[in-house]
């Protein structure tokens, strides 16, 4: 039984070797990329202070429909951002007559791509307007829509912007779209298409093979005692070496069956709130707004139940809800609109009240919401059988939370990320983690050396043992013939 065991796992070791050194040497690209980030000039995008004179707000036409609007500074000018699907570019009015400025997205994109970038200097090569995710902005990053702003530098630096909230979507250049592009098709299989049930199956028999290889691995080492083992010293390296490294083979190869089995689910992420409302010209302006809100940063005329508000940002101060005509307001309205979000996505929940609500400002605040998240700030709301993230700003769902997937985020962050490692620092952790795919591949390759001496050998040895029958048969022909 053991034998016949032994005879599977040499077998199935020589069907995963190069799919495993694939998927191994693969996964290093993902620290490369790290470190090779193009540097970022600032994190956050500082809201300049309104003008005394702010006009607005305006429109072109009354009967036009939008589903949100705020004052911006672009250049030297102040103009309204009006912004309608999410799949439509926003547009820019002037704020004192109402006349469309156009580029003005495409500027304010470049503006904040400098910003970002600390790229005040080299020419704009194209700036794109990028509403789904793809193999370069990939959906890790969250925000949508961005705009893509491309540098002509010798080292291609792209910068995607997100204008309606002023955030950072990512940056790229040469470098990391190569290794970007590497990783995808190599450790993401790519090259298939990402809903194609053939993509799932392969991926996840791979990864189940390999699987099953170290845990063979593990039991032949345990079963069989390496020191009475013979052919002892490459085959007791490779024993207590594939022993080592069967452990760490079997987090990442597991973590990463989890992962993907995870991603069979749909994610609600991203789902919006479709807000669409008529100009009502009793709104409060915004020189009224700066009247009773000194210090005023920020202004967006969301819809609420039916109902015109304006979230109103005051610096570091906490975010102020109003309703848009009277300037009467909500209390509690950043938490109202995010029920309201929640409950129009999930209608069940309109009967329901969360257990309780939080805003959570910080990644460090909560465990379940990290950098990873994105965005910020949010509301947490939670219910008995999940917690929701809000992103009240832009009015979208940005994060689930179940018992389910935290199971799946705790697996995929200490098993394949070797989160448990940060007290190394992340380059501590990537090199300790670098060793042991290096090892994985190492002993890997050196039990297909091994398998690969052993046949030569016993090739080499059948010849030998033809060659002497043959000498033998040769031998009594010959004595017979003279007899």
């Amino acid at each position: 039984m053991t034998r016949q065991f032994y005879l599977w796992h040499r077998r199935l070791a020589i069907c995963l070797i190069v799919p495993m050194l694939v998927f191994s040497l693969s996964g290093l690209l993902h620290p490369l990329m790290r470190l090779t980030r193009p540097d970022v000039a600032q994190m956050f995008y500082p809201t300049p202070a309104w003008p005394a004179d702010l006009k607005g707000p305006v429109t072109v036409d009354e009967q036009t429909t939008f589903s949100g609007l705020r004052p911006v500074k672009v250049g030297d000018r102040w103009l309204q951002q009006v912004w309608q699907t999410r799949n439509q570019p926003a547009y820019f009015l002037d704020i004192h007559t109402g006349v469309l400025v156009p580029e003005a997205a495409q500027q304010y994109a470049i503006q904040l791509a400098r910003h970002y970038s600390g790229d005040n200097s080299s020419p704009v090569q194209s700036v794109q307007f990028v509403t789904q995710f793809d193999g370069m902005y990939g959906a890790i990053n969250r925000l949508l829509p961005v705009w893509q702003v491309s540098f002509a530098r010798d080292d291609g630096l792209q910068v995607y912007v997100d204008i309606r909230q002023d955030r950072l979507g990512t940056v790229s250049d040469d470098t990391r779209r190569l290794f970007l592009q590497l990783f995808q098709w190599l450790h993401v299989w790519s090259f298939l298409d990402e809903d194609s049930p053939l993509r799932n199956t392969l991926f996840i028999g791979m990864m189940a093979a390999c699987a099953l290889l170290g845990f063979a691995g593990i039991y032949l080492t345990l079963v069989l005692p390496i020191a009475k083992r013979r052919n002892a010293k490459g085959r007791k390296i490779h024993a207590w070496g594939g022993l080592a490294v069967s452990v760490a083979m079997l987090m990442f190869v597991v973590s990463g069956l989890v992962r993907t089995v995870e991603k069979l689910d749909v994610d609600p992420r991203g789902a919006e709130l479709v807000q669409v409302q008529q100009w009502n010209p009793n709104w409060l302006p915004f020189s009224e707004l700066q009247v009773q809100y000194p210090g005023v940063r920020n202004a967006v005329l969301h819809l609420m139940d039916g109902q015109a508000v304006w979230q109103l940002s005051q610096g570091r101060k906490n975010t102020l809800w109003l309703d848009a005509v009277t300037g009467q307001p909500f209390q509690r309205g950043g938490i109202e609109f995010a029920q309201h979000i929640v409950q129009d996505l999930q209608p069940e929940l309109v009967t329901q009240a969360p257990d309780a609500v939080r805003y959570v400002r910080s990644f460090k605040a909560d465990e379940d919401y990290g950098f990873i998240d994105k965005r910020l700030p949010v509301v947490a709301l939670e219910y008995p059988q999940q917690t929701l993230y809000v992103d009240i700003a832009d009015g979208v769902l940005a994060k689930q939370v179940t018992a389910g997937s935290q199971a799946y985020n705790w697996v995929f962050r200490y098993l394949h990320k070797w989160r448990f490692a940060d007290g190394l620092s992340k380059d501590g952790r990537d090199v300790v983690m670098t060793l042991f795919i290096l090892a994985i591949c190492g002993f890997g390759v050196l039990g297909i050396v091994l398998w690969w001496q052993a046949q030569r050998k016993r090739k080499s040895l059948k010849q030998d043992r033809e060659r002497n029958a043959a000498a033998v048969s040769d031998t009594t022909e010959v004595n017979h013939a003279a007899g």
